[in-house]
């Protein structure tokens, strides 16, 4: 089994955060079809769930994401493996903002750190 992790490492505002979390799915759409991914589950955001939903459908009708697809929204109380993007972003953010590069070291060859252009604020 595999996780993927994306977190946002910055505080943007709410749109600017909307439109790093689209490219930041929209970067990793290509790994979940390659991948054989079939569920894809996601920390909720509870209101902008919606968001998420919206987007994820229109990947998969534009064969961006495979269409059998199926996505949801849980707890990381509920499911652990959801704590996991926060351990991530809290290692890559001491890595990348505090130059505490050991953090990276951690989880070995398991994370791989895709550096994205990040939307203007």
């Amino acid at each position: 089994m595999s996780a993927t992790s994306l977190p946002l490492l910055r505080r943007w505002t709410r749109n600017v955060q909307e439109r790093g979390r689209r490219l930041c799915l929209s970067a990793i759409s290509w790994e979940l079809d390659s991948g054989g991914v079939d569920r894809l589950q996601s920390e909720t955001r509870r209101q902008r769930d919606a968001n998420d939903r919206r987007f994820l459908l229109g990947e998969q009708r534009v064969d961006r994401l495979p269409a059998a697809l199926q996505y949801e929204f849980g707890q990381p109380n509920q499911e652990a493996l959801l704590s996991v993007p926060d351990a991530v972003a809290g290692a890559v953010a001491a890595a990348f903002g505090a130059g505490e590069r050991r953090y990276l070291h951690a989880p070995g060859d398991s994370v791989d750190v895709l550096q994205l252009p990040g939307p203007q604020p």
